[in-house]
């Protein structure tokens, strides 16, 4: 059977809660881009 990467990052603090989900990329591709796909639509009012 195959597969299709994927993945999903989520956090939840304080201030904002969110989910990202990521197809056809690798959990090191993923993880070396997270931190500036959450600071992209995570914004504190």
């Amino acid at each position: 059977m195959g597969g299709v990467p994927a993945g999903i990052c989520a956090w939840a603090d304080r201030g904002a809660s969110g989910f990202i989900f990521v197809f056809l990329k690798s959990g090191e591709q993923t993880a070396a881009e997270f931190v500036k796909m959450r600071g992209e639509i995570e914004q504190r009012h």
